[in-house]
């Protein structure tokens, strides 16, 4: 938890280099932040063999970071004081971002549940089958954190764009973004089935080659879910919320009364159907928003 509290921390300072367009700052931190603990907590846990104290290890080079490098490096382009009086307005005012926040929140908690819930009633009505399931969710991670990279450093450029209601420019910028994402997801989808299961069964010693079709279809989910991801980062942009709060809430519980049914009937092969089909459901309902929230911003 004291971990995850500077992280949130830090990702607020880092939201301040970014709009100062600093991001390789904010780059220099996380490879510090991630080499530095990595090596603390092997060197703690060869001296004094305990997990605990390199956890602890690592939430110490966290806070060090973040007092040492992260705010020093925003005061150069904001200053921020901390002040403890008017405290009642202050926190009225944290009352309030919350509030705006919240849609926020809500939307990409949806989002992330919608992989749960099939694992769910996996895990649920076949158990034995929710270790290969975990692995086979492995290429998701992968290309969340793609997703990540491609989409964080242009928020700033969409949101000028956005202000400045430049409709063309935005849309050939996300039109970019997408094209890249689904280049990458092709070459993903390709490296899957040419080596996805006999990779994954070397790495994890587990038959994920009886899986083949299933990793696939995980792969083609995990596809519709980046394009998800973009949709929603993009709606935030435009300042959209209602339009993918209601499809992301109808979906997941259409979803979890479908997956009721076909993860008994069908196992494995029933919980990846239900991720993809709901994946590429939502992609093309938040496309729709978005086009319709483009007109808008030309209007």
């Amino acid at each position: 938890v004291l971990f995850k509290a500077l992280e949130a921390v830090a990702d607020a300072l880092y939201g301040v280099l970014q709009i100062h367009h600093r991001l390789y700052v904010v780059g220099y931190s996380l490879t510090i932040k991630a080499v530095g603990g990595f090596v603390a907590f092997l060197l703690v846990d060869m001296l004094v063999h305990s997990v605990l104290w390199g956890v602890i290890a690592i939430v110490i080079v966290n806070a060090l970071m973040l007092v040492l490098y992260d705010w020093q490096q925003v005061q150069r382009y904001e200053s921020i004081q901390p002040h403890i009086d008017h405290l009642v307005p202050k926190l009225r005012h944290v009352g309030m971002i919350m509030r705006r926040c919240a849609p926020v929140f809500l939307t990409t908690f949806l989002t992330m549940f919608s992989l749960n819930i099939p694992r769910y009633f996996l895990d649920t009505f076949h158990t034995h089958e929710i270790a290969y399931f975990g692995i086979m969710a492995m290429p998701i991670t992968l290309l969340s954190l793609f997703i990540t990279f491609i989409i964080q450093p242009n928020i700033v450029q969409l949101s000028e764009l956005y202000h400045q209601q430049k409709r063309l420019e935005f849309h050939a910028l996300v039109s970019k973004i997408i094209l890249i994402v689904l280049g990458i997801s092709a070459l993903t989808l390709i490296a899957t089935w040419l080596v996805g299961a006999p990779l994954l069964t070397l790495v994890f010693n587990a038959r994920i080659t009886d899986y083949r079709t299933e990793l696939l279809i995980m792969v083609v989910g995990a596809v519709a879910n980046a394009l998800v991801s973009i949709y929603i980062n993009i709606l935030t942009v435009l300042r959209e919320f209602t339009g993918q709060f209601y499809i992301l809430l109808l979906s997941n519980i259409a979803l979890t009364i479908v997956s009721y049914g076909v993860v008994q009937h069908h196992a494995m092969l029933g919980s990846v159907l239900c991720f993809m089909v709901a994946g590429i459901v939502q992609a093309v309902l938040l496309s729709v928003v978005y086009r319709r929230q483009l007109r808008c911003m030309a209007a």
